[in-house]
């Protein structure tokens, strides 16, 4: 786990993250609005949109 979340930690591609975030939510949600809290000032604004206003549509707080 820790290698993907390094790579999630590193990698802004809104293409591989959006498919990323939506499987390990499936099975890890916690640990999947862990990382994006973590991560979410990393991402571009539209790949927080995309994430905020798809998988974690009333799972995540938005973080301003």
């Amino acid at each position: 786990m820790e290698v993907i979340k390094e790579f999630m930690g590193s990698h802004g591609a809104r293409s591989w993250l959006v498919n990323m975030y939506e499987t390990l939510f499936k099975d890890k949600p916690d640990v999947a609005r862990e990382w994006f809290a973590e991560f979410r000032n990393f991402y571009h604004p539209s790949v927080v949109d995309a994430l905020e206003n798809g998988i974690f549509k009333n799972n995540v707080k938005k973080i301003v």
